[in-house]
């Protein structure tokens, strides 16, 4: 899974009036970021509810600019990264540090 993702362009939720990027907090008290694999999941994600289908649109980060985003959703107290999740679903899940060290791993080429 880690590898899939850290080679191609990753989506995630901005919210256009506040400009924080969406998260979540799973029942064990983790706090995640949901990112896609697309940006059209990412678009359904929110879909189901118009208010947040207003308020949050994609955003995309590729290359080295992935880790910049695994650093500043780290800073703002997540620790964890959600893959492809749909509303009230489950998806791959991996802490950031796994993601990163994915992202260090990767064959250069």
């Amino acid at each position: 899974m880690l590898e899939y993702i850290v080679d191609f362009p990753v989506w995630y939720l901005v919210n256009t009036e506040h400009g924080n990027i969406m998260g979540g907090t799973r029942k064990k008290g983790e706090r995640f970021v949901p990112i896609f694999s697309d940006e059209d999941l990412a678009e359904r994600f929110v879909a189901p509810k118009p208010e947040a289908a207003a308020l949050f649109k994609p955003v995309s980060v590729a290359g080295s600019e992935f880790v910049d985003f695994l650093d500043t959703i780290e800073g703002e107290g997540f620790t964890h990264v959600s893959l492809d999740i749909k509303p009230g679903g489950k998806s791959p899940y991996g802490t950031i540090k796994q993601f990163r060290d994915a992202w260090n791993s990767r064959p250069k080429k």
